[in-house]
Protein backbone atom coordinates (compact mmCIF):
# COMPACT_ATOMS: atom_id res chain seq x y z
CA UNK A 1 0.00 0.00 0.00
CA UNK A 2 1.28 3.48 -0.72
CA UNK A 3 2.10 5.72 1.73
CA UNK A 4 2.05 9.66 1.78
CA UNK A 5 5.17 11.36 2.03
CA UNK A 6 5.61 14.77 3.38
CA UNK A 7 7.69 17.01 1.87
CA UNK A 8 10.42 19.38 3.82
CA UNK A 9 7.76 22.03 4.81
CA UNK A 10 5.23 19.44 5.97
CA UNK A 11 2.66 19.45 2.95
CA UNK A 12 2.06 15.09 2.30
CA UNK A 13 2.38 14.24 -1.56
CA UNK A 14 1.12 11.46 -2.84
CA UNK A 15 -2.35 11.63 -0.84
CA UNK A 16 -5.39 11.10 -1.99
CA UNK A 17 -7.78 14.03 -1.19
CA UNK A 18 -10.91 15.45 -1.76
CA UNK A 19 -9.78 17.36 -4.86
CA UNK A 20 -8.04 14.69 -6.50
CA UNK A 21 -11.16 12.12 -5.99
CA UNK A 22 -13.09 15.12 -7.74
CA UNK A 23 -10.51 15.12 -10.28
CA UNK A 24 -10.97 11.42 -11.08
CA UNK A 25 -14.39 11.41 -10.98
CA UNK A 26 -14.88 13.97 -13.36
CA UNK A 27 -12.47 12.30 -15.53
CA UNK A 28 -14.23 9.39 -15.53
CA UNK A 29 -17.77 11.09 -15.77
CA UNK A 30 -16.47 13.04 -19.23
CA UNK A 31 -15.06 9.82 -20.46
CA UNK A 32 -18.47 8.19 -19.92
CA UNK A 33 -20.48 11.29 -21.12
CA UNK A 34 -18.47 11.57 -24.98
CA UNK A 35 -18.21 8.02 -25.15
CA UNK A 36 -22.00 7.38 -25.10
CA UNK A 37 -22.66 10.47 -26.46
CA UNK A 38 -21.03 9.06 -29.95
CA UNK A 39 -22.67 5.64 -29.51
CA UNK A 40 -26.36 6.59 -28.57
CA UNK A 41 -26.27 9.53 -31.33
CA UNK A 42 -25.01 7.36 -33.59
CA UNK A 43 -27.59 4.44 -32.37
CA UNK A 44 -30.71 7.04 -32.87
CA UNK A 45 -29.46 7.91 -36.63
CA UNK A 46 -28.10 3.91 -37.80
CA UNK A 47 -31.13 1.89 -35.65
CA UNK A 48 -31.73 -0.53 -38.44
CA UNK A 49 -28.07 -1.24 -37.98
CA UNK A 50 -28.49 -2.30 -34.66
CA UNK A 51 -29.70 -6.18 -33.87
CA UNK A 52 -33.30 -6.10 -32.56
CA UNK A 53 -33.95 -7.68 -29.18
CA UNK A 54 -37.40 -10.08 -29.63
CA UNK A 55 -38.97 -8.88 -26.19
CA UNK A 56 -38.28 -5.47 -26.12
CA UNK A 57 -41.53 -4.21 -27.80
CA UNK A 58 -40.55 -1.37 -29.33
CA UNK A 59 -40.41 -0.31 -33.27
CA UNK A 60 -37.88 1.63 -34.42
CA UNK A 61 -39.37 5.01 -34.03
CA UNK A 62 -40.30 4.31 -30.44
CA UNK A 63 -36.63 3.67 -30.00
CA UNK A 64 -35.33 6.70 -32.03
CA UNK A 65 -37.18 9.04 -29.22
CA UNK A 66 -36.24 6.30 -26.04
CA UNK A 67 -32.17 6.04 -26.83
CA UNK A 68 -32.07 10.08 -26.99
CA UNK A 69 -34.25 10.70 -24.11
CA UNK A 70 -33.04 8.11 -21.93
CA UNK A 71 -29.52 9.56 -22.70
CA UNK A 72 -30.54 13.03 -21.75
CA UNK A 73 -32.43 11.84 -18.44
CA UNK A 74 -29.20 9.56 -17.39
CA UNK A 75 -26.55 12.39 -18.01
CA UNK A 76 -28.71 14.46 -15.88
CA UNK A 77 -28.85 12.34 -13.11
CA UNK A 78 -24.93 11.56 -13.67
CA UNK A 79 -24.50 15.85 -13.69
CA UNK A 80 -26.42 15.59 -10.19
CA UNK A 81 -24.27 12.91 -8.54
CA UNK A 82 -21.27 14.99 -9.52
CA UNK A 83 -22.60 18.22 -8.03
CA UNK A 84 -23.58 16.00 -4.54
CA UNK A 85 -20.74 14.91 -4.59
CA UNK A 86 -18.85 18.03 -4.62
CA UNK A 87 -20.99 19.26 -1.88
CA UNK A 88 -20.12 16.02 0.27
CA UNK A 89 -23.54 14.19 0.14
CA UNK A 90 -22.60 11.26 -0.80
CA UNK A 91 -25.16 9.09 0.04
CA UNK A 92 -26.89 11.02 -2.65
CA UNK A 93 -24.36 11.20 -5.07
CA UNK A 94 -23.19 7.04 -4.38
CA UNK A 95 -27.27 6.85 -5.59
CA UNK A 96 -27.23 8.72 -8.68
CA UNK A 97 -24.05 7.84 -9.81
CA UNK A 98 -25.23 4.41 -9.86
CA UNK A 99 -28.03 5.39 -12.06
CA UNK A 100 -26.00 6.97 -14.13
CA UNK A 101 -23.25 3.75 -14.76
CA UNK A 102 -26.51 2.51 -16.70
CA UNK A 103 -26.14 4.77 -19.55
CA UNK A 104 -22.57 2.66 -20.10
CA UNK A 105 -23.71 -0.52 -19.29
CA UNK A 106 -26.58 -0.74 -20.68
CA UNK A 107 -25.06 -0.36 -24.19
CA UNK A 108 -23.94 -4.42 -23.90
CA UNK A 109 -27.42 -5.19 -24.61
CA UNK A 110 -26.95 -5.11 -27.93
CA UNK A 111 -25.61 -8.74 -28.21
CA UNK A 112 -28.61 -9.92 -26.36
CA UNK A 113 -30.48 -10.74 -29.48
CA UNK A 114 -27.08 -13.03 -30.71
CA UNK A 115 -26.66 -10.97 -33.97
CA UNK A 116 -23.54 -8.87 -34.17
CA UNK A 117 -24.30 -4.61 -34.67
CA UNK A 118 -24.14 -4.32 -38.80
CA UNK A 119 -22.12 -0.89 -37.71
CA UNK A 120 -18.58 0.56 -38.55
CA UNK A 121 -15.52 -0.27 -36.05
CA UNK A 122 -15.70 3.25 -34.27
CA UNK A 123 -19.44 2.76 -33.09
CA UNK A 124 -18.53 -1.25 -32.27
CA UNK A 125 -15.86 -0.10 -29.91
CA UNK A 126 -17.84 2.43 -28.13
CA UNK A 127 -20.27 -0.26 -27.07
CA UNK A 128 -17.70 -1.46 -25.21
CA UNK A 129 -16.11 1.77 -24.34
CA UNK A 130 -19.42 2.39 -22.97
CA UNK A 131 -19.55 -0.67 -20.84
CA UNK A 132 -15.98 0.23 -19.82
CA UNK A 133 -16.96 3.80 -18.73
CA UNK A 134 -19.88 3.09 -16.86
CA UNK A 135 -18.00 0.13 -14.80
CA UNK A 136 -15.44 2.94 -13.84
CA UNK A 137 -18.37 4.58 -12.64
CA UNK A 138 -19.66 1.92 -10.45
CA UNK A 139 -16.10 1.15 -9.50
CA UNK A 140 -15.78 4.92 -7.76
CA UNK A 141 -19.07 4.23 -6.70
CA UNK A 142 -17.85 1.06 -4.52
CA UNK A 143 -14.99 3.12 -3.50
CA UNK A 144 -17.25 5.74 -1.66
CA UNK A 145 -18.47 2.97 0.27
CA UNK A 146 -15.85 0.79 1.38
CA UNK A 147 -13.63 3.87 2.10
CA UNK A 148 -16.04 6.75 2.87
CA UNK A 149 -14.27 10.28 2.89
CA UNK A 150 -13.09 10.69 6.67
CA UNK A 151 -14.60 13.67 8.48
CA UNK A 152 -11.35 15.50 7.33
CA UNK A 153 -11.45 14.91 3.75
CA UNK A 154 -15.30 16.04 3.75
CA UNK A 155 -15.13 20.25 2.59
CA UNK A 156 -18.53 20.80 0.78
CA UNK A 157 -18.26 23.31 -1.92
Amino acid sequence: MATARRSASGQRHGAATPERHTNILLAILLATVTSTAIHYTHNTIAIDHYPKISWVPLGNGATQILVPSAWVVLTAIGALGFWLYQRADYGRARVCLALYSIVGLVTLGHFLSGEKPHIPTLFYVTIFTDALTGLAVLAFVHRMIVAPPSAAEIRPR
